[in-house]
């Protein structure tokens, strides 16, 4: 996987289609995934955000702007 092929899809199908995937308990090839995003600089940052998360949580129904959480 690289970075220009990471932007293909992005630029083919949309930010808002594609997710970070582990592919555990395989190995998918990149050690940060999380960093390997962030590095991709011909994306901007809320595509960044939506690959690592925002578009899983739509998926999910879960509130991925309100990530604060309660301490007892």
């Amino acid at each position: 996987f690289d970075p220009g092929m990471l932007h293909h899809l992005v630029e083919r199908f949309g930010a808002d289609h594609v997710l970070l995937g582990t592919d555990y308990p395989y190995d998918m090839g990149v050690e940060d995934p999380v960093g390997f995003i962030g590095g991709v600089q011909k994306l901007s940052s809320p595509e960044k955000r939506q690959i690592m998360g925002g578009n899983a949580a739509r998926l999910l129904k879960i509130d991925y702007n309100n990530r604060t959480r309660r301490r007892t």
